[in-house]
């Protein structure tokens, strides 16, 4: 049940991130992609590179906790 809970805080932290187009200016729009980031870990730790995977403790195949999931988030929303 905790797991759900926090995939679901992931994914209304990332704003709803899906197809969504945002206005830039007057004339731009800005595309932002579907992302989906899986929380699968309930240990507390940061996000080991901001590279688009979701990895504590290793650049890629480590667990994504909430935390890391974040930080990744911000990431697609910049």
């Amino acid at each position: 049940m905790l797991f759900l809970f926090s995939t679901i805080i992931v994914l209304t932290l990332m704003g709803g991130l899906t197809n969504s187009v945002q206005p830039v200016s007057a004339n731009q729009t800005q595309v932002v992609p579907d992302v989906t980031i899986e929380v699968n870990t309930f240990e507390d730790g940061e996000d080991f590179a901001i590279n688009s995977v979701c990895s504590v403790g290793s650049i890629t195949g480590g667990p994504c906790s909430l935390r890391a999931a974040i930080s990744e988030a911000s990431f697609f929303d910049n």
